[in-house]
């Protein structure tokens, strides 16, 4: 089975790498318009040297045990979660 993926942002790049670890789907192909993947995770870089990261300001546990133990295992060393009342 050919499976397509339009657009490489978060959504996208976990769709594709949850359908190669647990299905085991090798024929995954994504499709994104820009030149560089990550949709909302991406920075600009500016002609006088300075990078503004664009990035996603809030990501919620999705209440899925599975999908949120991938999510953290990519994201864990380069986000600071906010606990208790913020």
């Amino acid at each position: 089975m050919n499976i397509v993926i339009i657009g490489s942002g978060i959504v996208g790049l976990i769709s594709a790498l949850c359908l190669k670890n647990k299905y085991q789907q090798d024929d995954v192909t994504l499709v994104e318009a820009n030149s560089n993947i990550g949709g909302l995770l991406n920075s600009f870089n500016y002609e006088d040297g300075i990078t503004f990261d664009h990035g996603m300001h809030n990501f919620n546990e999705t209440g899925i045990r599975e999908l949120d133990e991938l999510l953290w295992s990519i994201l864990e060393d380069d986000w600071l979660p906010l606990e208790g009342v913020n």
